[in-house]
């Protein structure tokens, strides 16, 4: 994916804006555990003979569910285990594509640390049924849990 974003785009900058959109959207995916996020969910805008990456859309994730054999879609690094993909793995795929490992890793580190703001996000739905405290109950301790894997994996030597 990441070389026909390269070979497609019309220039150098445009081709780095897809690259990074994407491994974004492949960070945010693995740190969530989101089951789908194959590259047919990716999606390109044309502007006359330009050709970015769309932003993601049909996003999901697994940890709403119990789940112990999470696996990605994609794989990170040869990775598809969500619960195996760690520091080396990350690196293994910003060395393929050519890309700044530390970089990436840090990508991997902010994305976790946002993840807790989903409790304040649940706080702002109108949740007239329940149903927002029922996903709230299953979802916010398994993205706890999720955040400090992903810090373990991340730390793991390379």
């Amino acid at each position: 994916m990441i070389r026909l974003l390269r070979d497609t785009a019309r220039t150098g900058l445009d081709a780095r804006a897809s690259v990074s959109r994407f491994l974004d959207g492949v960070v945010f995916s693995t740190v969530i555990a989101a089951p789908d996020a194959h590259a047919r969910n990716d999606a390109v805008l044309l502007q006359q003979d330009r050709v970015h990456l769309a932003p993601l859309f049909d996003v999901a994730t697994s940890l709403a569910h119990a789940r112990e054999d999470r696996v990605l879609s994609m794989s990170v690094g040869g990775e598809h285990a969500v619960d195996r993909v760690g520091a080396a793995q990350w690196t293994s795929l910003a060395d393929s594509a050519g890309l700044d490992p530390v970089d990436l890793l840090g990508r991997v580190e902010v994305a976790a640390a946002v993840l807790p703001a989903v409790s304040a996000a649940l706080d702002e739905v109108d949740d007239g049924d329940g149903s927002v405290r029922a996903v709230r109950e299953r979802l916010l301790p398994a993205l706890r849990q999720r955040v400090r894997r992903v810090e373990e994996l991340l730390a793991a030597p390379r």
